[in-house]
């Protein structure tokens, strides 16, 4: 497929056929399990479908609920709230939309500590990457813009 011959055409329409694919899976996840920043603007169209509330700010909570802030606004979690939850947490859910800015919860789970481990997960991950780069790089040598190997 990538031979000398319009190598550049080529690999655009690879491109381009792979980004129609993403877009497609894209479009079918969201029916499928629609964000919960959709929650506020049709709820009317999501109510009884089941959401997924990943790693929220918590602005408000009270003994029956919970509020979380997402990119529309905050939204009510309603229900379970056996794990304390406090205004400054972080917390996933799963739930169905029970109405306007309002999810039912079925489970909750809050997130300690992720403040300072989430940035520590980029840090490892970078120096991985840092000390891979270093180990693999002596066993190439750049021609030009072609990574050759030097055996």
């Amino acid at each position: 497929m990538f031979s000398d011959r319009f190598w550049g055409l080529k690999a655009a329409l690879a491109a381009a056929a792979f980004a129609a694919l993403c877009r497609w899976s894209d479009v079918q996840v969201r029916q499928a399990d629609p964000p919960v920043e959709s929650v506020p603007l049709r709820s009317e169209l999501l109510r009884g479908r089941v959401v997924h509330v990943s790693a929220k700010e918590v602005t408000a909570s009270h003994p029956d609920w919970v509020e979380v802030l997402t990119a529309a606004g905050t939204i009510r979690l309603i229900g379970q709230t056996s794990p304390a939850a406090k205004p400054g947490d972080i917390l996933s859910a799963v739930g169905t939309v029970a109405g306007p800015r309002e999810i039912r919860a079925d489970r909750l789970r809050l997130h300690p500590g992720y403040a300072w481990k989430r940035p520590l997960n980029y840090a490892v991950s970078f120096l991985a990457l840092a000390l891979f780069v270093a180990w693999a790089a002596p066993l190439f040598q750049l021609r030009g813009f072609v990574l050759r190997s030097r055996h």
